[in-house]
């Protein structure tokens, strides 16, 4: 059993990271409803949306591993993660603002697809995502600069990642050729 666990592990890291991520999003938030003045609605709105997540990423992994569309289905999976992020953080109490650390993670996961081209789509997607949460999910009241600061570390998270996903592809073909 603990053999075809780790098998399934190494075949599915994508999904393996979603789901240990969502599972722990999911313990937090459950116990922040136990503990907290929550409502019922609010907590299985949050809850319904993770649940959504993790069936999203399920049937891309799926779809992935029969090979329909290999090459369409990263970023699908991309954009279906930050769109799902972004429900999540406006469903959030405020502030809000202090989620916003998830979309450079969303970025970095990108990278793990070794595409410098999922890393750019998720990167646009990430601060168009954050652009919607602070005109239309915002409250709070923040210096002027903030939206700046934070979109700048968003783009360069993402031209970090995609530039050590392009070195990662060249010394990749470097050492092919070698060969």
């Amino acid at each position: 059993m603990v053999r075809r666990l780790q098998r399934w592990v190494r075949r599915e890291p994508g999904l393996v990271c979603r789901l240990i991520g969502l599972t722990l999003a999911i313990v937090i938030e459950h116990g922040y409803y136990l503990t907290a003045a929550t409502t019922p609605v609010d907590h299985w709105t949050v809850m319904s949306t993770m649940a959504i997540w993790v069936a999203v990423s399920w049937v891309c992994q799926i779809v992935l591993n029969r090979g329909t569309a290999p090459a369409v289905i990263p970023f699908v999976w991309a954009g279906a993660d930050a769109v799902l992020f972004t429900i999540l953080v406006m469903l959030a109490a405020e502030p809000r603002e202090l989620l916003i650390v998830g979309y450079p993670l969303l970025i970095v996961a990108a990278g793990f697809w070794v595409r410098v081209r999922l890393v750019s789509f998720m990167t646009v997607f990430c601060l168009a995502s954050y652009a919607l949460v602070y005109f239309f999910g915002s409250d709070t009241v923040w210096p002027r600069h903030y939206p700046f600061l934070i979109g700048g570390i968003i783009a360069l998270v993402g031209g970090f990642v995609g530039y050590q996903v392009h070195r990662l592809r060249v010394l990749s073909r470097y050492f092919d050729r070698g060969r």
